[in-house]
């Protein structure tokens, strides 16, 4: 089948952003029986990477746009265009190339998408009203009439963006069911997150007292906000109770205001990017992920638990999971209490281990890219033969 994929961030063989590593990992599946043209938005200094994926694709579309430096509103407004005009540009490649199918990654690639007469899948990595409306109800005063706004705005955007494909996949039952509440009469399913990363002889000796976060952070504001709350809210309670503790904060891009509050502390050490993901997982003894928005499955949790890294997560982190408390991971959304399971974690070597083992199971059994290929390769048939009875 000749597909094109659609990805609004490049697919990565090596680094550190969730989202790039399982476009990369789903590359390579769909390049085993297919034959994919891929179209994807590259940040200037990411072009090295395209050479790790040109053997995976019959031909490549780039759509490159300059490094961010730090976010701000005419940051924001300078990525709000570099999508618009990817989306547009997209419509050209698949007017010009006979396409049996196009498959879209990222519910904000689709913007300025027209809906074709080949068949279109979208498949959605966040449902994007959903953080809107939860910074709308966590607000106060005369920002939350603004923030009520653009959660309105943001609805109608989704809601019109996803009416034009033939089938949209989201990551969750739990985002499904918020999609379907949209009022959206659409068909949507469930496509889980595959784990992509290889722990296997990756056995490293664990360093004692060690904490870490992962993520995109010039991509991704909502991890920019978990490493602050985690550093400023809860690594001061954790500290007082084990000084010894190191907190790594890893991935690509950390903000100035990152580098300016988490620098002044010795006990807090960013990485920036590195290559070798899996050893940070497998070298650390917790894992955090305090998410205070967002939505869909937060892949870096799975990745941690692959590795029989313990998690702790608040509930919003664990939303498209659907891990039980205190036997697959921990949940806490009270800072001293997020604390003291961390705390608990580092200091209860049988707890360690219960979580460890547990996690590790929990997720092998449930997220695989063998479930993924297969539904994938099933819908895209399954639309094909239904379009051609049109």
């Amino acid at each position: 089948m000749k597909i094109l994929l659609v990805s609004l961030f490049l697919p990565e063989i090596r680094g550190t952003t969730a989202g790039g590593r399982f476009m990369g990992e789903l590359l390579k599946e769909l390049s085993k029986v297919h034959e994919i043209y891929l179209a994807t938005r590259v940040e200037e200094i990411q072009m090295e990477k395209v050479e790790d994926i040109k053997r995976y694709c019959k031909k490549i579309y780039l759509f490159p746009y300059p490094e961010i430096q730090k976010r701000n509103w005419l940051t924001l407004m300078r990525i709000i265009v570099s999508y618009l005009s990817f989306s547009y540009k997209v419509n050209q490649i698949v007017d010009s190339g006979n396409f049996d199918l196009v498959h879209v990654e990222w519910v904000e690639a689709g913007i300025l998408l027209k809906r074709k007469k080949v068949p279109m899948i979208l498949a959605a990595h966040d449902i994007i009203t959903k953080p809107a409306e939860r910074y709308f109800k966590k607000s106060r005063g005369i920002i939350s009439l603004l923030l009520y706004m653009r959660f309105l705005l943001t609805r109608s955007l989704e809601r019109y963006i996803l009416k034009k494909f033939d089938k949209v996949f989201v990551r969750s039952e739990h985002d499904r069911d918020y999609l379907l509440s949209m009022g959206m009469q659409i068909n949507a399913g469930v496509l889980p997150s595959p784990i992509g990363l290889d722990f296997t002889g990756k056995k490293l000796e664990r360093e004692e007292n060690t904490i870490m976060f992962l993520g995109s952070y010039k991509n991704y504001s909502s991890n920019v906000e978990s490493v602050l709350y985690f550093h400023n809210s809860i690594f001061p309670l954790i500290k007082s109770k084990i000084p010894s503790v190191k907190f790594y904060v890893v991935g690509y891009g950390p903000t100035k205001e990152m580098m300016d509050i988490l620098g002044q502390d010795k006990d807090a050490v960013i990485t920036g990017y590195v290559d070798d993901i899996e050893s940070y997982y497998k070298k650390v003894k917790v894992f955090v992920a305090p998410m205070l928005t967002g939505g869909g499955v937060i892949t870096k949790i799975l990745y941690a638990m692959l590795a029989g890294t313990p998690v702790v997560s608040t509930s919003i982190g664990n939303e498209g999971i659907g891990g039980i408390d205190n036997e697959h991971l921990l949940i806490a959304d009270d800072p001293s209490e997020f604390a003291n399971k961390v705390v608990s974690l580092l200091s209860d070597e049988n707890l360690w281990l219960r979580l460890s083992n547990e996690g590790r199971v929990f997720v092998s059994g449930r997220f695989s890219m063998d479930t993924v290929r297969d539904e994938l390769n099933r819908t895209y048939n399954e639309i094909l033969i239904g379009r051609s009875r049109w």
